[in-house]
């Protein structure tokens, strides 16, 4: 159930931003637990359709205005941590979770 809550929550907020509708923040708020959840999700229901290519996303996520990831690129020290999840706003979310990363 937490799988489909956050995947339809994180559709939600995707539709959004495609209409350019206004997007609450506490919304727009994702852990790394809701991005597994939301993962997990698509893995158990998409799984055909999902490709685990190298692509380059059509629309990356938009991190303007999100606070997190502003405190995160100030700081040397936190961006070079090997303690928080890394972040590459090109690829999928299918892909960062079957390779951790695909670079």
């Amino acid at each position: 159930m937490k799988n489909f809550k956050a995947f339809f929550r994180w559709l939600y907020v995707a539709m959004l931003r495609m209409s350019e509708g206004h997007v609450l923040p506490e919304l727009n708020k994702m852990t790394q637990k809701d991005i597994t959840f939301v993962a997990d999700f698509l893995t158990e229901h998409f799984n055909e359709y999902l490709k685990d290519e190298d692509d380059i996303l059509m629309w990356p996520p938009n991190t303007e205005g999100n606070q997190w990831f502003s405190f995160l690129q100030s700081s040397t020290h936190l961006k070079e941590s090997p303690l928080l999840f890394p972040y590459y706003p090109e690829k999928s979310l299918h892909c960062e979770k079957a390779n951790g990363s695909c670079h």
